[in-house]
C-alpha cells in the first residue's frame, strides 16, 4: 500500500443510551488518558435552513486529529484520517495498531453492548503512474471491452466496484462476509495520475441479530487483515 488515507472500524448495534453527558464524556476520557483525546462537539447542517446543529453525540479526536472514535445512536466508528499537512507515506499496520489499542480499552466500558454488525476499511493510493499515458492502460485493464472504451486516449471520470463474498473466521464464529474492492481516480488536480483504492470487508446485512460484543471487532479486523493485504497484492500485479 502507498499513501494511507482513511482507516475506519466501525462496530453497529444499538447505542443510543450513550448520550454526550458529563460522566459518560469523563468516563471515556479516563479510559483513554493516556492517548490524550479530546471532547469535540458534533456538528451538522440542516439542508432546509442551512444552520449549523451541535447533536447531541459524543466524539473524541487525538492531539494530531489524525484519530477520532464517534458515538452514533447506531454505530460507534473508529476512525484514521490523513491529515492536509502530512507528506510522508504511512504504515497501514502501524494505523491498524492504533485502532486495536482504542477498540481494547474501549472494551471495559462497552463489555456489555451488543452489535448486529462489524466493518472495516481503508482508502489509498494503490498506484501513481508518471504519465496519462501509463494510467490508462492501467485502467483498460479493469474496463469494459466494449471497443468505445478501447478506443479512448483518455478516461477521464473512471470508477469500478468488484464485491465478493467471503468466510471470516474468529472468536469461535464463523461470519459470511463483503469483500469490496473500489478502484477510482481523484477528482483533484495534483492525483491525477493516481489510482485509489478502497476496500472494505464488512458481515452481511442480512444478518442483523445482536451477537457481537466489542472484542469480535479486535478478532474480526485481525483475521480479515491476511484478506486486506491478499486483494492489495492482486490489484498490485495487474
Amino acid at each position: 500500500m502507498d499513501k494511507i488515507f482513511n482507516y475506519q472500524a466501525s462496530f453497529f448495534g444499538e447505542f443510543s443510551s450513550l448520550k454526550s453527558d458529563e460522566e459518560n464524556i469523563q468516563r471515556f476520557l479516563k479510559t483513554l488518558e493516556g492517548f490524550m483525546f479530546m471532547p469535540v462537539p458534533m456538528t451538522s447542517i440542516d439542508i432546509r435552513t442551512n444552520k449549523l446543529i451541535v447533536d447531541n453525540r459524543m466524539q473524541f479526536i487525538s492531539p494530531d486529529k489524525k484519530y477520532s472514535i464517534t458515538i452514533l445512536p447506531e454505530r460507534i466508528d473508529f476512525t484514521y484520517n490523513l491529515n492536509n499537512s502530512d507528506s510522508i507515506e504511512e504504515d497501514f499496520f502501524k494505523i491498524q495498531k492504533e485502532m486495536l489499542n482504542y477498540i481494547s480499552l474501549l472494551n471495559s466500558i462497552l463489555s456489555d453492548k451488543r452489535g448486529n454488525r462489524l466493518a472495516n476499511s481503508t482508502v489509498f493510493s494503490l498506484r501513481e503512474f508518471s504519465n496519462r499515458q501509463e494510467l490508462n492502460e492501467f485502467i483498460k485493464k479493469f474496463s469494459n471491452k466494449n471497443r468505445f472504451y478501447e478506443d479512448r486516449d483518455d478516461i477521464i471520470e473512471w470508477q469500478v466496484r468488484y464485491n465478493s463474498k467471503q468466510e471470516i473466521i474468529f472468536n469461535n464464529k464463523v461470519e459470511n462476509s463483503n469483500c469490496i474492492i473500489n478502484l477510482t481516480i481523484p477528482n483533484n488536480p495534483p492525483m491525477n495520475n493516481t489510482v485509489l483504492m478502497t476496500l472494505d470487508i464488512n458481515t452481511e446485512p442480512r444478518l442483523n441479530t445482536s451477537r457481537f460484543i466489542l472484542t469480535d471487532l479486535l478478532g474480526y479486523i485481525q483475521k480479515a487483515t491476511s484478506m486486506f493485504i491478499e486483494l492489495v497484492k492482486k490489484a498490485e500485479n495487474e
